[in-house]
């Protein structure tokens, strides 16, 4: 099944670095937001992440917790010693107390797995316009 979302901002070309281990979740996330014309990078593990988000301009990042490697979580402790760049944590980890450690840790957003493709691009698209939840700019679904 293919879904076909439309860009929010068809005129500007968002880049977004996709971070997850699992294959066919990455690729069908990275799938949904080239159809709505954005540019995608991927990353399969924590290591080659951190240099991609390190060494390249993104809109936002797109980061699983558990990776191979270094850990979402590591990984978003370096960027917020550089970078404000939005990052949105996907995981299958969906107790609470997770949830608020990586909030508190410097994530905007949370999504829990299996994610909804049009639920991810509209996070992403909200980030960049500057839209988000109204409590500390931070959201967990």
């Amino acid at each position: 099944m293919t879904i076909t979302l439309k860009s929010a901002s068809p005129n500007r070309q968002s880049t977004f670095l996709i971070v997850e281990d699992q294959y066919l979740a990455r690729r069908a996330m990275a799938r949904a937001l080239r159809s709505a014309g954005h540019l995608v990078t991927e990353a399969e593990d924590g290591d080659t992440a951190l240099g991609i988000a390190l060494s390249n301009r993104h809109d936002a990042i797109v980061l699983d917790l558990a990776l191979p490697g270094k850990s979402g979580l590591e990984i978003l402790r370096w960027l917020r010693e550089v970078s404000r760049v939005p990052v949105l944590f996907v995981s299958q980890a969906d107790s609470v107390e997770t949830r608020l450690e990586v909030l508190q840790a410097g994530a905007d957003d949370f999504l829990v797995k299996p994610v909804d493709l049009r639920k991810l691009q509209l996070r992403l698209e909200n980030r960049q316009h500057g839209h988000g939840n109204a409590e500390h700019g931070r959201r967990a679904e």
